[in-house]
C-alpha cells in the first residue's frame, strides 16, 4: 500500500484527471498533505482511485486482492496460509502489477520534467535555478517522490531536450538540468550508455551553438562540475560538442 500511496500523491501533483477531486471526497476532514494520509480510507478503497490513470474497473479489483493476500500473511493467525510456490507466485504478481502502474503513468511522469522546470525557472535569475548542481535534481526527487524508474523514464522521454538551440538561454539550461539527472542517475544507480541522441555516434551530446557567449560555455562547464569527478575523461567528453 505505500507504494500505491506514493504512485497517487505523484498522481495527483501530476494533475491526473478527477484524481484530486476523488482524494478529496475521501479524506474530507483530513488535510491531503502527506501521501499517507490516505491510510485513513480503507485499502480496498483507495486502490480503486488508480481507474484515473486509465485502468479498467476490473484491473483495479485484482490489484485489490493482494491486499487479501498481504491480510493472510501478516495477520497473526496460528495458521501457515501459503507454500513457498504460492509465496514466489504471489510476489511475482505484485511486481507484475506494479509494472502495469508504471506503464500506466508513464506519459504523466515523463511531463514532470517540462512542468517542474517552467514552474521553477526564473528567467530573470537563472543562476538561482541550479546553486549547489545536484541539489537542483534532491529537490526535483523528493517534490514528487520519484523512484529510480521514473527517472528513468524522465531521462528517455525527453531526450529532445538536447536537440534544442542553445542560443535560448532557457533552453540551454533545460540541457543543464537534464544532463544533471542523468549524472546524478549514474551516481546512484547505473551507468545508461544506450541513452543516446546522435544516432551515427551514438552519444549524449550538448551543443553550444554560439560558443563565442562565453558565459554559456563558462555555465554548461560549471554545472557540469559535479558529474565530471564521476566519469572517466573520455566518457565526459561525449557529453560536449
Amino acid at each position: 500500500m505505500c507504494y500505491i500511496y506514493k504512485e497517487l500523491w505523484q498522481g495527483n501533483l501530476c494533475n491526473v484527471s478527477g484524481l484530486e477531486n476523488k482524494i478529496k471526497q475521501k479524506c474530507s476532514h483530513t488535510p491531503y498533505d502527506s501521501p499517507f494520509r490516505l491510510s485513513v480510507v480503507p485499502e480496498k478503497e483507495v486502490i480503486p482511485f488508480l481507474n484515473h490513470f486509465g485502468f479498467h474497473q476490473n484491473k483495479t479489483k485484482q490489484f485489490s486482492s493482494s491486499v487479501e493476500w498481504r491480510d493472510n500473511c501478516a495477520h497473526a493467525s496460528g495458521f501457515v496460509q501459503y507454500s513457498k510456490d504460492d509465496v514466489d507466485t504471489n510476489i511475482f504478481q505484485v511486481l507484475t502489477y506494479i509494472k502495469e502502474i508504471e506503464g500506466k503513468k508513464r506519459s504523466h511522469v515523463s511531463g514532470l520534467f517540462e512542468s517542474h522546470f517552467s514552474n521553477h525557472f526564473d528567467a530573470n535569475d537563472p543562476g538561482s535555478y541550479f546553486p549547489f548542481g545536484f541539489s537542483s535534481v534532491d529537490n526535483f526527487i523528493n517534490t514528487y517522490l520519484l523512484s529510480y524508474n521514473d527517472l528513468l523514464t524522465i531521462i528517455l522521454e525527453n531526450k529532445h531536450v538536447l536537440e534544442k538551440s542553445s542560443s535560448e538561454l532557457d533552453n540551454l539550461y533545460r540541457k543543464v538540468f537534464y544532463i544533471l539527472i542523468l549524472g546524478w542517475y549514474e551516481l546512484n544507480n547505473e551507468p545508461l550508455d544506450n541513452v543516446t541522441v546522435d544516432n551515427e555516434t551514438e552519444k549524449i551530446k550538448i551543443g553550444i551553438e554560439e560558443p563565442s557567449i562565453v558565459v554559456f560555455s563558462d555555465l554548461l562547464l560549471n554545472e557540469l562540475s559535479d558529474i565530471k569527478p564521476l566519469l572517466s575523461k573520455e566518457k565526459y567528453e561525449q557529453y560536449i560538442l
